[in-house]
């Protein structure tokens, strides 16, 4: 059955029915205990080539989500990253895949590429309890990106939607904010993120650089004394 496949992806490139008919002799599942076997490898780039050759095919969006997920769990991150892409791109109003792909992204560092997927899921789902999840993610994502301002608006959401989040929250509150010029308000919230996590060496070192622009040389050199104990790279 295989062969005959490949005879007809060879003579018909650009017919879906013969990349969907390898995916389906490649794997098999999932069984009754949920477990996908065979190549999911092969299936899972034969399943995106038969979605991109025809964007029209009656590829059902649950079936590319379930073996994304089962990618996912295999390792397979890319091939279950461009799985779940095809799954949104027949049923873009799956906020739950928007906020699993974002996250997805998220953990390989693709910051940029994450922000679209999260931001869709709050239009689609502004509230609860993966909100705030959603958020953090958001704000990070712009953290990483040097986007600071941004980062503490996202934060601050998160907090207004889960405020038992406040301290672990704290460190990345007070760095976005130390990238803006120093105010009493921003001086507090930073002393508060020192007293509260007196080993990040990353809060210690921007506010050393803060305090010394506006001419507090002996606390910043305690400062910075101070990341630099904590982390000497």
């Amino acid at each position: 059955a295989l062969a005959t496949w490949r005879r007809m992806a060879l003579l018909s490139p650009a017919n879906s029915r013969a990349a969907l008919g390898l995916t389906r002799g490649w794997i098999a599942g999932p069984d009754r205990r949920r477990r996908w076997h065979g190549d999911l490898a092969r299936g899972a780039d034969w399943l995106h080539r038969g979605a991109l050759v025809e964007p029209s095919a009656a590829i059902p969006a649950d079936f590319l989500s379930h073996l994304a997920f089962a990618a996912k769990a295999a390792g397979l991150q890319a091939r279950a990253v461009r799985l779940l892409r095809d799954a949104l791109a027949r049923q873009p109003g799956d906020a739950k895949a928007h906020a699993t792909l974002g996250a997805w992204l998220c953990g390989v560092r693709s910051w940029s590429a994450a922000r679209p997927f999260l931001r869709r899921y709050l239009v689609l789902n502004p509230g609860g309890p993966r909100a705030a999840r959603t958020l953090e993610a958001l704000g990070h994502t712009y953290g990483n990106g040097r986007e600071y301002s941004k980062a503490y608006l996202q934060f601050q959401r998160v907090l207004a939607l889960a405020p038992s989040r406040f301290l672990a929250l704290l460190p990345h509150i007070s760095n976005a904010a130390l990238s803006w010029p120093l105010t009493s308000k921003t001086e507090h919230l930073a002393r508060v993120a020192l007293v509260c996590h007196p080993g990040n060496s990353v809060i210690y070192k921007n506010f050393g650089g803060v305090i010394s622009a506006v001419g507090h040389f002996e606390s910043s050199a305690r400062s910075t004394r101070r990341a630099t104990i904590i982390d000497p790279q």
